[in-house]
This record gives C-alpha cells, structure tokens and sequence, in this order.
C-alpha cells in the first residue's frame, strides 16, 4: 500500500503528521471507509479522501490537530458542510503521528561511519548516513537507515534536536559541513572526528570564517568517551556511547 510507503518514510525523516482516514459514509461520498490523507503542519499532503471541499476542510482541520497534538473524529455533511452534491455525510477520524525516537545525521559513509552505522542499528534512534560518494553511500544502505545523498549542505533538513558527527573523506568537506552546522543553536550534538590538533587548526579557520566563540563551542572535538583504541569498530562503540547518553537526557 503506497500510504504505508509514504508513512515509513515520513517517519525516517522524522516529520510529525496526520493520518486522516474515512471512518464511517452515509448515503454517497467521494471515497470508501479506510480512504486515507497523510498531512504535514505545513499543508503539505499524500494521497486523497475524494478532493474538494471535503479534502481542504479535513486538511486544515488536520493541520489543527497537529498543532494541539490531539486526535479526533469528525462528521462531514457533504451538502450543507462542504457545498458538495453527493448529500452523505462523512466521518474522518484525525490521528497525528510523531516519531519520538531523536535523529543521528552521520557525514561520511566511510569505515567509520558504516561502523557507526552498524553499531547503532538496533538502538532508539533515526540514523541518516549521508555521503557524496555514490559506492560508499550504496554501501551504508545495507544498514536500516535512510541515505543521503550530499550535494549541498545547506539542502539536508535536519529538524531540532537532532546530532550530528562529521567524519567525510575530506577535511575541506569536513570544515564545510562544520561551517554550516555550528551556527544551528537548536541542535543537540554536533560532533567532528579527528585530533585535538585538528580541532585547533578548524578554530582558526571557523573564526576566518567569522564564526564566535559561542558557535565554535558547540562543536564537540575529538568525538567519544576516551578508549584505547583506533579501529572503525572501537571508535563506532565509543562514539556511540557518547552520543546514547546525551540523546537519551534530550529525549
């Protein structure tokens, strides 16, 4: 069915919505019982219960229950209502849907990254692995996480309260990534693999780039609790005990 489709992918992306679903008809109607209308805060929709009238109501009402964060039945008198002639009369029950796990944007599908990846597979968290290498990126698809292709890092949507940990194959990509996202006051964790002699070398050129001190501090370098080890596998288990912990407090 497409509109599971729709709500699988709503939900990887993190997106609160509504579920608008025909729940009862009388007489003649646009659509059957179970028609549905998948709607965003913004208006946005997926699919249809007939279109018209009845359609744009059920919407901004939809729109409404997003807002309150309440669900709801609702009757529909298609002649006196909505100005349409079919002359029944339509329930729709409202159900808003919100993903309450946090989301994990990793930079970087490289062997960190696919062991970060791996390592917090089965964890609470909505992980995005985003490259801009296409045989890496198709690689990180074998994991249950939604990919990314980065062309332009000002094109990702990353909602509030999300993380991030850049690790690309490009330091200039690295500082870029970096430069953008350390301006974000609402995010929960913006981390950058690498040394604290990097890290220094990144100051200097954040604050070239006209970035304060404040935003500079949001970056967390280098990444993870102190391990002894330098594998993939090791840096994936110390970064993600870090970040478990402190999505778990903003959660």
């Amino acid at each position: 069915m497409e509109w599971l489709k729709t709500i699988d992918d709503l939900l990887k992306r993190g997106h609160i919505f509504a579920i608008a679903t025909v729940s009862d008809v009388g007489g003649s109607a646009p659509r059957e019982i179970g028609a549905k209308i998948i709607v965003l805060p913004s208006g946005e929709f997926h699919h249809t219960i007939g279109g018209g009238e009845l359609e744009r109501q059920v919407i901004e009402q939809a729109q409404k229950c997003i807002l309150e964060k309440k669900n709801g039945l609702f009757s529909y008198p298609l002649g006196a209502k909505t100005g349409q002639c079919c002359g029944g009369v339509v329930e729709v029950f409202i159900e808003v849907v919100e993903d309450k796990n946090p989301n994990l944007f990793i930079f970087g599908q490289g062997h960190v990254g696919l062991a970060i990846s791996k390592a917090l597979e089965d964890a609470p968290i909505n992980t995005f692995g985003i490259d801009s290498r296409d045989e890496w990126l198709n690689k990180g698809r074998g994991f249950k996480q939604k990919t990314i292709k980065l062309t332009d890092i000002s094109t990702i949507k990353i909602p509030p309260q999300s993380a991030c940990v850049i690790l690309t194959h490009s330091h200039d990509l690295d500082f870029e990534i970096i430069n953008h996202l350390c301006k974000r006051k609402d995010l929960a964790y913006i981390g950058l693999i690498g040394s604290e002699s990097k890290w220094v070398r990144f100051q200097r050129r954040l604050k070239e780039s006209g970035r304060n001190d404040t935003e500079i501090s949001r970056v967390t370098c280098p990444i993870g609790i102190p391990l002894p080890g330098k594998t993939p596998a090791e840096i994936a288990i110390s970064f993600s005990a870090q970040i478990l912990g402190i999505l778990g407090e903003t959660n």
